[in-house]
């Protein structure tokens, strides 16, 4: 698979950073106008260690720490430029929000049984090998822990998605 250059991350959230700094209100599992389900397919997160994986700006992952109440959020994400872009708009949100530069497989093998919930929205689960990322969340799993994730079966237009990343 392809592995997003920074230059591209940087284009896809610069007006973002520009335009809206808040925490989301919600929690959205697509790009839809109905967003899907909420939060609640993560279970209950009180006092759990929940990762976020390929959290890109980690939206979802501030919405968490303000609006739920987990011992913490781990924004896991290998792109410079979308850390950067996590780091100016959620590092105040530190240290219930831990926002981290790497590799997620090797992360999450880092982690063994740490995790309570892991979930990522069209992030790593969309850019990782299958036979990479699944072990590794499993093995970052505690025991009854929960995957959860969404990823582009298709664009919106009906397109099929493409496996790797491409510029234009």
């Amino acid at each position: 698979m392809t592995v997003p250059t920074a230059d591209l991350w940087h284009h896809f959230g610069r007006a973002r950073r520009a335009a809206d700094r808040t925490v989301p209100g919600t929690f959205r599992w697509n790009w839809g106008p109905d967003g899907g389900p909420g939060s609640e397919v993560l279970g209950d997160i009180t006092g759990l260690c929940v990762g976020d994986f390929g959290a890109g700006s980690a939206r979802h992952a501030a919405h968490l720490a303000v609006h739920h109440q987990p011992a913490c959020i781990v924004a896991v994400d290998v792109s410079p430029a979308q850390h950067a872009l996590a780091e100016d708009l959620y590092g105040h949100l530190a240290p219930r929000l831990r926002l981290l530069r790497c590799d997620v497989p090797r992360h999450l093998h880092a982690m063994a049984g740490a995790y309570g919930v892991l979930y990522s929205v069209f992030g790593a689960i969309d850019f990782t090998a299958p036979r990479e990322l699944l072990p590794a969340a499993s093995a970052a799993l505690r025991p009854g822990g929960r995957l959860v994730f969404s990823t582009l079966g298709h664009h919106l237009g009906g397109k099929p998605a493409h496996p790797d990343v491409r510029t234009p």
